[in-house]
């Protein structure tokens, strides 16, 4: 009977969660998406766009909603970054690869990054 209501309890307040990978060239605003969500989806206030900075290596940033908890993994998109991307896909629910539409003379780099053969073999 215990484990019948330990199950119950732990069905009702245990929160999914997923892990999703935010990816682009440097600058291409995954932290500004990042904080945007945050301040959209939960209570927590975002970074404003003048406090960011680049991110060197990994960062997480975690979004909690009723049931379900959303864990981003954003990576630094420096072309010597790049190359440990592959080590976080097994993991990743999702890839969110973010391009910058601001600037239209980095859309072959973006494009570029897409077409490596190390990213290309996980989709």
């Amino acid at each position: 009977m215990f484990s019948l209501f330990y199950g119950l309890w732990k069905y009702l307040v245990t929160k999914t969660e997923f892990q999703l990978l935010i990816l682009g060239i440097d600058k291409a605003g995954k932290i500004t998406l990042l904080e945007k969500l945050k301040t959209q989806y939960s209570s927590l206030e975002g970074l404003p766009p003048d406090r960011i900075v680049p991110t060197v290596g990994v960062n997480i940033g975690r979004i909690e909603t009723s049931n379900t908890k959303l864990v981003f993994w954003y990576l630094g998109g420096q072309s010597g970054l790049c190359s440990i991307w592959e080590k976080y896909y097994e993991e990743a629910y999702a890839v969110i690869f973010v391009v910058d539409a601001s600037c239209p003379s980095r859309f072959e780099d973006s494009k570029s990054t897409l077409d490596d053969d190390k990213i290309k073999k996980w989709w």
